[in-house]
Formats: C-alpha cells, structure tokens, sequence
C-alpha cells in the first residue's frame, strides 16, 4: 500500500501527504502551503481540500490584483 501522496495545486507539487496511524501529515513543499505544513489531517480527501483552499485564495488575489492593473 502506498503511503505517500503528491498534493498538486494548479499543476504544482504543493507537498507530499504521509500516512500516519491517526491519518496523514501534510509536508508542503512552498509558500503559501506552509501555513499547513506538518498538520495531521484525518484523510487525504481533508488534505487536499485545505491545499484547494488555499490555492483558491491565491487565485482571488491573483484575479484581483490583474484586475487592477
């Protein structure tokens, strides 16, 4: 069984989740995804949403800010 997991937001590595006895922990691999490194989360699916979450928060800056210019 694989016990290691690529967490990818728009076609980037943003960490790699690890199975642990209580669930997986998270280890980004950069900003902005540090803000949940090394957090144990209960499944993969709760991984990837707090990795979506956050990327999703990078595209609304990103859409504000070239909206702008």
């Amino acid at each position: 069984m694989t016990d290691a997991f690529v967490i990818e937001a728009q076609r980037r590595a943003a960490g790699v989740a690890v199975r642990d006895l209580r669930g997986f922990r998270f280890f980004a691999a950069e900003e902005p995804f540090f803000a949940i490194d090394k957090q144990l989360f209960p499944h993969l699916r709760a991984v990837r949403r707090a990795v979506e979450a956050i990327d999703a928060v990078l595209q609304e800056k990103r859409a504000r800010g070239s909206s702008t210019n």
